[in-house]
């Protein structure tokens, strides 16, 4: 009462003395911040975890600035056991039975506040970003008719092709190694012109001409790579994002008119679409593409809509896919024994007549080692390692052992998951194909389980990525064609690449030393 009447004498005499206004104001924010970080502690006291999580996000902001945030995720939760406190209202589990229970259809789990980093657009919502679960699942549909357009009838394919064409063409105009010239090849920034240029042909039939220009065209790589290591930050405090997206900060984000950077894709992607819509409005008949765009113009999206979701498979889909292919060539190159075994699949699978030119998705999904390496690639560095939380529904929960209140946010631990001893052996923390093939061959059981488990990378249940068979027929292409080719060498043998990760991997300085194959298929 005290407190009350100390407050209200302060506030009565606000007229007189604005400064005495601004301190009411802030002692009543910092009270409520104290009282709401006490409930939030008391909620979850019961959960093991680093002391500062109890009270602060720092754990999260540590991780995410030392470019090592799966790893030391990884080892927290080697640390606290299953389930682990890693901010005030947040814990943070790592296996695959409680990922398939927070992300079940029929769950109640929802989208916590944290996507809504990835908004893009001021007044728009992606599918990412959106939390409302209806409002998600109106939209999700409308998206799969664009997502399953050209599957079946073989036009994302083609352009896939198109794309690994352009790609081989441009390493054959510049990146040919000899015994007298070395003609270095970095594989960073094309790996990622080629999903940029493969993601635009599938939604508006025409590539940007990353490959063709050998360049990143729009700057959009280069403002990319500067924006990728404030991500987990930026999504870990909404408030910071909120500011972010308010003038004048907004600015800093892009905008339609700028000449680089995601403002120019904006503004290119922008004139796309109109361009679309003036031609279907002259001529609903002759106006129609042949793409994802038209597909979801169809589906009853509207321009703010398209341009919402188009740009989110800039990041998404370039990025994540360019990062898997990165990868995994990393430890394709520098694992003699899994080349080797590789390359024979393929030569034998040529030889006998079962490797188209280029190699057809249907045939790369049966070579066995082939398949066992993507798997493989794709464990050991997930392409996007962000924490996904989830909020607990009504009622509450119980997990190992644990009960989760209502509210609560679940974050997933994907390299826990990945690299999980009792799931994927003693040796999960190294790149070893022979793991899918032996159990293939030798352990069923096995085999499923790890399937399941990593399946689990491109989500599951309500959340699965809507875009995951566009990945996997991009890589069923690119290992085959570059290594039926090529030999591939790291220019620094000690020092191949540099890597961090900020919840999306940022790859750079992957120089390579291309030189023909003795026998070119």
């Amino acid at each position: 009462m005290a407190l009350l009447e100390h407050v209200t004498g302060l506030a009565g005499s606000a007229s007189q003395s604005p400064i005495t206004l601004i301190v009411t104001g802030v002692v009543l924010y910092l009270s409520y911040l104290v009282i709401s970080d006490i409930r939030q502690w008391w909620k979850l006291r019961h959960i093991p975890g680093p002391f500062l999580s109890s009270f602060t996000r720092f754990t999260l902001v540590k991780c995410a600035w030392n470019g090592r945030m799966s790893y030391d995720y990884h080892a927290l939760q080697k640390q606290y056991g299953p389930l682990f406190r890693i901010a005030p209202d947040t814990v943070m589990y790592g296996d695959a039975d409680t990922a398939r229970v927070v992300n079940a259809v029929h769950g109640g789990f929802n989208k916590a506040w944290w996507y809504q980093g990835s908004k893009h657009l001021k007044n728009v919502h992606n599918l990412f970003s959106m939390t409302d679960e209806q409002d998600r699942k109106v939209l999700r549909e409308k998206l799969a008719k664009g997502y399953t357009y050209g599957k079946d009838n073989g036009l994302f394919e083609r352009r896939v092709d198109n794309n690994m064409e352009r790609w081989i063409n441009l390493i054959e105009r510049k990146y040919i190694s000899t015994d007298t010239e070395l003609r270095p090849m970095e594989l960073a920034h094309k790996a990622q012109f080629f999903t940029i240029d493969v993601m635009t042909e599938l939604n508006s039939s025409e590539a940007s001409g990353y490959l063709e220009q050998d360049r990143d065209v729009d700057g959009f790589i280069e403002v990319n790579d500067k924006f990728v290591p404030w991500v987990p930050t930026l999504m870990a405090y909404p408030a910071i994002n909120t500011i972010l997206r308010s003038w004048p900060f907004s600015a800093v984000l892009g905008s339609e008119g700028d000449e680089v950077g995601f403002g120019r894709m904006i503004g290119i992607t922008s004139k796309r679409i109109q361009k679309r819509l003036d031609a279907l409005e002259k001529d609903k008949y002759a106006g129609r593409g042949d793409d994802m765009m038209q597909a979801f113009i169809d589906s009853g999206l509207t321009r703010d809509e398209l341009l919402a979701e188009i740009m989110l498979e800039f990041p998404a889909g370039s990025d994540s896919t360019s990062n898997a292919i990165r990868l995994t060539m990393l430890q394709l190159i520098t694992n003699p024994r899994a080349l080797t075994t590789l390359r024979h699949e393929i030569d034998t699978a040529i030889s006998h007549g079962r490797i188209s030119t280029p190699i057809t998705n249907a045939e790369a999904m049966q070579l066995p080692y082939l398949q066992a390496v993507i798997r493989e690639g794709l464990r050991l560095y997930p392409p996007a390692t962000g924490v996904m939380p989830k909020c607990v529904p009504k009622g509450g929960i119980t997990i190992h052992g644990y009960y989760i209140p209502e509210g609560t946010q679940m974050a997933f631990n994907m390299m826990h998951l990945c690299r999980d001893k009792e799931v994927f052996g003693e040796d999960a923390h190294i790149f070893n194909p022979d793991r899918w093939t032996v159990a293939a061959r030798e352990d069923k059981e096995r085999y499923a389980r790890m399937s399941r488990t990593a399946d689990l990378i491109f989500g599951n249940g309500k959340y699965e990525c809507i875009g995951k068979h566009i990945a996997l027929l991009e890589l069923n292409k690119v290992f085959v064609e570059l290594l039926r080719r090529y030999d591939m060498a790291p220019i620094d043998a000690s020092k191949p690449l540099k890597v961090h990760d900020f919840a999306f991997w940022l790859v750079e300085d992957f120089w390579l030393k291309v030189t023909r194959r003795m026998a070119v298929a």
